[in-house]
């Protein structure tokens, strides 16, 4: 569960949400479906979980699609991801 949005960068659309459960900060990374298999959006979260091991990363929770989109959710490392 999230609450709160505040639009971030220019990249597809990025959205900064707090967990309501644990209070956590995290980014959700939203992008619209291409007819092509492997899109940015899925290029670059499989680069975040291959570095994932390293406390230096954020951490991806998720990747899902819905309708027309495709999106991952990610930690909050600050302004800049």
């Amino acid at each position: 569960s999230s609450s709160g949005q505040d639009r971030l960068g220019s990249y597809g659309e990025v959205f900064k949400v707090l967990d309501v459960q644990n209070s956590k900060l995290l980014i959700v990374k939203k992008q619209k479906k291409t007819g092509s298999r492997c899109s940015s959006l899925r290029n670059e979260q499989q680069v975040l979980q291959l570095l994932m091991a390293s406390e230096l990363f954020p951490r991806v929770t998720s990747m899902n699609q819905s309708g027309a989109a495709e999106y991952f959710m990610m930690d909050c490392f600050g302004r800049n991801l």
